[in-house]
C-alpha cells in the first residue's frame, strides 16, 4: 500500500497514463486511515483542551461575562489549519489519481467534473472506480497490469 501511495504522490501533477483499481483503492485507503488517525488525535486533544478550559478558573477573561471564546476555540483552530494543509497537500494527488483511473477504463479525465453534480455525480464516479481495467492498450496508455503468463502443459 505504501508503494502505491508513493507512486500516486510522485504523479501528483501528472494526469497522463492509467491507474489500476488496486492503485486507486490503496491510495484511498491510505487517505482514509490518515483521516481517521488525525480525527482521533484531534478529538482527544480538543476535548481535553476544551474540558480543561471550562474547568479552570484561568479561563475567564476577567470581565465577569464568563470564558473567553477565542481561548476555547484555539485548540480547534490549530487542527483546522492542520487539516487544511493536509487537504491542500493531497488534493493534486487525489484529482490526478481519479483522472488516471478514468483513463484506465477508457473515459476522458474531464469526466471527473460529473462529480460536481450532487449525489448522482459522486455515485457515477464511485461506479467508475469499481469497473475493471480495460484489458487492452487504449488511447491513454499501456495496460497497467500485464496479463498473467499462460503455461502450456
Amino acid at each position: 500500500m505504501w508503494d502505491y501511495f508513493k507512486k500516486v504522490m510522485a504523479l501528483s501533477f501528472n494526469g497522463e497514463g492509467r491507474a489500476r483499481r488496486k492503485e486507486f483503492w490503496s491510495f484511498a485507503l491510505f487517505l482514509w486511515l490518515t483521516g481517521v488517525v488525525v480525527s482521533i488525535v484531534m478529538t482527544v486533544t480538543s476535548f481535553g483542551a476544551l474540558s480543561n478550559f471550562y474547568a479552570s478558573y484561568g479561563a475567564y477573561d476577567g470581565s465577569g461575562y464568563g470564558p473567553n471564546p477565542f481561548v476555547a476555540f484555539g485548540a480547534l483552530g490549530i487542527w483546522a489549519v492542520l487539516l487544511s494543509v493536509l487537504t491542500l497537500a493531497f488534493l493534486p494527488a487525489m484529482v490526478t489519481v481519479v483522472i488516471r483511473r478514468l483513463h484506465d477504463i477508457g473515459m476522458s479525465g474531464w469526466m471527473i467534473l460529473i462529480g460536481l453534480i450532487p449525489v448522482f455525480g459522486g455515485l457515477f464516479l464511485f461506479v467508475c472506480y469499481l469497473i475493471p481495467s480495460q484489458a487492452q492498450v487504449n488511447k491513454y496508455g499501456l495496460i497497467p497490469k500485464p496479463a498473467p503468463p499462460v503455461y502450456g502443459g
